[in-house]
Parts: structure tokens; C-alpha cells; sequence
């Protein structure tokens, strides 16, 4: 170490020059968490206020599917308008054509004999 001179202060003046921008650093991570959680309050005020327009906007349409109903059981026929009805299917009579049989049955077997 014989003819350089130290010097003493260098050390602590990297210390501070880094205490220094340390400081800066957390300063400048606090701003960005403050405007961060700013922005994402006015995010949530938006989400919240777009859930409570979706909710009205729910409540309006089955408050009309509601009134609809009510009215459709005022009229004559109620609510069996709203079952939706099938026509009977269309079967081709299988006795069409044949002479209808008379005195057969087992009638003649039960009741009161003569």
C-alpha cells in the first residue's frame, strides 16, 4: 500500500451515493403502488357500477316476463297458452273396412242366468 493513499471517505460516499438512491428507488416503487391501487379502485367503482346497471337491466326484464305472465292469466285459457300442444297423431283406423261382429263377448258367460 506503500505510496497510494487511501481515501477514507470514498467508502462513505458510495454508501450514501447508494443510501441515496435506495431512497429514490422506494420513493418511486411507492408512487407506482399509490397510482396502481388508485387505478384499480377506479377499475372496481367501474366493474361495481356496470354489475348494478346489469342487475337493473335483469330486474326490468323479469319484471316485463312478470307482467306478461300475470296477463296471460287475466284472459280466458290462463297459463295453458303458454304449453306448447302437439296435434293428435294421425293413425289409420285398423278395423276400417270390417263388419262389426255382434253377440260375441263373454257377456253370455257371467251375470244372471234364466
Amino acid at each position: 500500500s506503500a505510496g497510494r493513499t487511501i481515501d477514507p471517505d470514498a467508502r462513505r460516499k458510495a454508501m450514501k451515493a447508494k443510501q441515496e438512491a435506495d431512497r429514490k428507488k422506494a420513493a418511486a416503487a411507492a408512487q407506482k403502488a399509490k397510482d396502481l391501487a388508485k387505478k384499480n379502485a377506479e377499475a372496481a367503482k367501474k366493474a361495481k357500477a356496470a354489475a348494478a346497471e346489469l342487475a337493473k337491466k335483469k330486474e326490468a326484464a323479469r319484471k316485463a316476463n312478470q307482467a306478461k305472465y300475470n296477463a296471460l292469466n287475466k284472459t280466458a285459457g290462463g297459463s295453458s297458452k303458454l304449453i306448447k300442444k302437439t296435434p293428435p297423431p294421425q293413425i289409420k283406423d285398423p278395423f276400417a273396412g270390417r263388419e262389426k261382429k255382434t253377440g260375441g263377448g263373454l257377456f253370455g258367460l257371467f251375470g244372471k242366468k234364466k
